[in-house]
């Protein structure tokens, strides 16, 4: 898959769309302050590989129907003022093996790019964006898991 390099662009207003916007500053306090931040669900794994393996198979919007599986976790992706990205996933109602398989180390794996879905980009005032393959840092906070990707 080809993942070319995009910029953010530049932001003109906060973007506010749900109650857990204050919790996710609440552990990180000033150090990343979201500009714009968005509830989803996101399936884990490859998406060459029907989900199996590491990384982001899928992004779902938070509301949207659909069976529920066990490499499927809640996450609140953000975007800071510097134009970073980073998701934090929920630990409660995580499967123990999504816990163990993705988030038991120092690095979150992506096997292979995968893109933010459109209606996520415009919902995060960005352009197309592509994560490229890599370990990214996977911080521990309680309840939390924090994947900082730029």
């Amino acid at each position: 898959m080809h993942c070319p390099y995009s910029k953010f662009k530049e932001y003109e207003m906060v973007f506010t769309l749900h109650p857990l916007r204050n919790l996710t500053i609440a552990f990180n306090k000033a150090a990343f302050l979201a500009e714009h931040t968005v509830r989803a669900n996101i399936v884990l794994g490859l998406a060459s590989k029907n989900c199996a393996g590491h990384g982001v198979c899928k992004i779902l919007a938070y509301d949207e129907p659909g069976e529920f599986s066990c490499q499927q976790a809640q996450v609140v992706i953000e975007i800071d003022a510097k134009k970073r990205l980073r998701m934090l996933f929920r630990e409660e109602g995580a499967c123990p093996c999504i816990v163990k398989n993705h988030f038991a180390g120092d690095n979150f794996l992506v096997e292979e790019p995968f893109h933010l879905p459109p209606w996520l980009c415009s919902q995060l005032d960005v352009g197309a964006c592509c994560v490229p393959a890599g370990r990214y840092t996977l911080k521990i906070r309680p309840s939390f898991f924090i994947v900082e990707f730029f």
